[in-house]
């Protein structure tokens, strides 16, 4: 809230708070006097703060989870699993040697990281709506419309028609890697519902999504296709949107997950190995 300084005599009182055992100390805010129109003093903690005591943002607790170590940790280690995985030659194009199937065993956890991560940092405290949805597709969607068009415009593709440029943005067939970008969308647009969803009936719609992508590895007829096209893009065969709603569900259960991992680590870490 904005309020004239000039007009409100101040005065040099300071209200503080502790910042920790380190002894040190955080002003927060001056106690002004308090005419009709001036502020209250939670009012100007809370402003000092910047929160509100209503309740936190949606973006505020995505903002929280995205400064953690071990989200910086798992995206740095998909990243270089991607950048090991695509170093062997096109695996398309040959039978893979024992050596390049032993890498990519080991470096094949990259994608599912990146969803499990998107979901975690995508559940909110409250419902989501249609407005987040909205600012969280701006942040990716753009740079990947713009990155589709530079492929074509530099030659890298066919130019397509104006037809099977919407077929490439809608599918990520552009380029082989931007099949991430349009699952992703996927992904996002089902926030709101999902939002609205107990952990109780996300674990276990999480669980029979997990049940139908083995049941479609082990009888083919009901996938979408049998091309590596289509394959790759299914959302439940590959189980991407399953990472996602796994990492939603991490992050609502995100203390006890932390409380089992600190009681029982190096039963975690084995289970993890």
């Amino acid at each position: 809230p904005r309020f004239d300084r000039s007009r409100v005599p101040v005065s040099h009182t300071t209200a503080r708070k502790s910042a920790g055992s380190s002894g040190g100390s955080l002003a927060i805010a001056e106690v002004l006097p308090t005419p009709a129109n001036a502020l209250s003093r939670p009012a100007l903690l809370d402003a000092a703060r910047g929160s509100c005591q209503s309740g936190a943002m949606p973006g505020d607790a995505m903002r929280e989870r995205s400064s953690l170590p071990a989200v910086d940790y798992i995206k740095s280690a998909a990243i270089l699993a991607v950048l090991i995985q695509h170093a062997v030659p096109a695996f398309l194009d040959r039978p893979l040697t024992p050596e390049e199937t032993t890498i990519f065993g080991i470096v094949c956890f990259h994608v599912p990281a990146f969803f499990f991560v998107s979901g975690f940092l995508s559940h909110a405290d409250s419902v989501v709506t249609w407005g987040d949805v909205g600012v969280r597709l701006r942040r990716f969607v753009p740079p990947y419309l713009i990155a589709t068009v530079a492929v074509c415009v530099l030659g890298l593709v066919a130019p397509p028609s104006p037809r099977r440029l919407v077929f490439m943005m809608v599918t990520g067939s552009a380029f082989g890697h931007y099949y991430f970008v349009p699952i992703l969308v996927l992904c996002v647009l089902v926030l709101p519902a999902v939002s609205r969803l107990s952990t109780g009936i996300l674990i276990g719609g999480t669980s029979l999504m997990l049940g139908a992508s083995e049941y479609m590895w082990v009888d083919p007829k009901w996938r979408l296709g049998y091309d590596v096209f289509r394959q790759v893009r299914h959302p439940i065969l590959q189980f991407h949107l399953g990472f996602f709603m796994c990492g939603v569900i991490a992050s609502r259960l995100r203390p006890t997950l932390e409380h089992i991992g600190s009681s029982h680590r190096f039963i975690v870490i084995g289970i993890s190995a």
